[in-house]
């Protein structure tokens, strides 16, 4: 990849073929097709251009980040769990210890029971939709882009797994099972302040002296 990363600087100056430590290479497009009208204009090696930019494509930060994009990772799939500890654990309303840990768990199997859905067909075209079979896709207007997107519409959610749970919960209340959770609650301290809490018309004539 970093080869592949380097190798627009040869063909910024119209080098398609070049040699390093004796193996040859050469840029992955075909012949160029030249226009006598409006001829490329190729960069020089001694120009202030081409300098800037093989300050870009050989910068240390740049090539050591290349490393990380070897596998093509990208966080699409953490985005969509974290979409789903938005929707299980709002940040609006305030949970204690074991709702926050709860409702995250939640999250988690909702997320992992859905993570491999593939993309939805269309089952009942119409006139202003693809063919029968075709991928699905949804159109959208992004405020961000300020332009007209597609993206692909994927199967409906698998939501078993709640059931599942539902009848090992009926269990527990019936006694056919037991646990053995404990609550984190009581392991929490009262407050994080380290020393304890004094009058507040104290403290309002502490703030009120300083002006």
């Amino acid at each position: 990849m970093e080869k592949l990363w380097k190798s627009c600087l040869y063909h910024v100056l119209n080098i398609h073929s070049w040699e390093e430590n004796g193996i040859e290479y050469k840029c992955n497009h075909g012949e160029l097709q030249l226009d006598k009208d409006q001829p490329r204009k190729w960069l020089s090696k001694q120009s202030e251009s081409f300098h800037e930019l093989e300050k870009i494509v050989c910068d240390a930060q740049m090539i050591k980040d290349l490393k990380h994009l070897n596998l093509f990772c990208h966080t699409g799939k953490l985005e969509v769990f974290h979409s789903f500890v938005l929707k299980y654990r709002p940040k609006r309303i305030h949970f204690k210890m074991d709702a926050m840990e709860a409702r995250t768990k939640l999250a988690a199997l909702a997320n992992n029971r859905n993570s491999h859905r593939v993309q939805a067909k269309v089952m009942h075209p119409t006139p202003n939709s693809a063919s029968y079979g075709d991928l699905k896709y949804l159109s959208y207007f992004p405020k961000s882009k300020k332009q007209w997107m597609v993206r692909p519409v994927y199967e409906d959610m698998d939501l078993s797994y709640i059931f599942e749970m539902n009848i090992e919960v009926l269990d527990l209340i019936e006694g056919k099972s037991t646990h053995s959770w404990e609550s984190r609650n009581v392991q929490l301290p009262p407050n994080i302040a380290s020393t304890p809490k004094p009058e507040k018309k104290l403290l309002i004539q502490k703030h009120q002296s300083r002006f």
